[in-house]
């Protein structure tokens, strides 16, 4: 019965944000410089709204002990890495990109301790760089543990966005899109309004965004 009770209200939470969304966009359009803001259809998306602290010493170490264990990992059994497939187009990754700043990094939020970041990671970034060992990639991962960090989120999910440069995510961080985005993906629009809402369907963040 809780469950059926907790998915009811995700439901009437989605839907408030859905109609606060649809309002939002159509109030906002003239402002933002949009003629016809019925033209981006509307998606809305989780938001992350976990505080910014600066980063503890315990999760830097916890993050550079798995680093080293993948990074031994990767150089004791190297390996050829294809591309990973499904690279999206300049279009595609601007708009993602642009809708994906909107909600904060909600996604971010299950990298925590590990960013995902594997051994086919440190792999990968091999590849791009032949002449690092194991150790050079530990650094390299380690100058930019730095500064804040958002709590209960990736230890490199900072107030301005991931530390890491898109060489030095892993696969998951590259591909991964949300439900919501992915809907957008498939219908092939170039343009959209995406709202981020909170758990309880408050917008807390939104924007027209347009690939082209």
């Amino acid at each position: 019965m809780s469950e059926l009770h907790g998915l009811g209200a995700r439901r009437r939470a989605l839907a408030r944000a859905d109609d606060a969304a649809h309002a939002l966009r159509d109030a906002s359009g003239a402002a933002a410089g949009v003629r016809a803001p019925d033209a981006y259809p509307v998606v809305v998306t989780r938001s992350f709204t976990g505080p910014v602290t600066p980063l503890p010493r315990a999760r830097r170490h916890a993050f550079l002990a798995h680093l080293v264990r993948v990074a031994r990992d990767a150089f004791a059994h190297p390996h050829v890495i294809d591309a990973p497939p499904g690279v999206p187009t300049p279009d595609d990754a601007a708009l993602l990109g642009r809708a994906c700043a909107t909600c904060g990094g909600h996604c971010c939020s299950h990298g925590g301790d590990r960013a995902f970041v594997s051994a086919d990671t440190v792999r990968r970034y091999a590849a791009e760089h032949p002449a690092v060992r194991a150790s050079h990639v530990v650094r390299a991962y380690a100058r930019r543990l730095r500064g804040d960090t958002h709590d209960g989120s990736c230890v490199f999910h900072r107030r301005d966005g991931c530390a890491l440069p898109t060489e030095m995510r892993s696969d998951t961080c590259n591909r991964y899109v949300c439900g919501a985005l992915a809907e957008l993906r498939r219908a092939g629009t170039p343009r959209a309004f995406v709202a981020a809402a909170d758990r309880d369907g408050t917008v807390i963040d939104s924007a027209f965004v347009d690939g082209r």
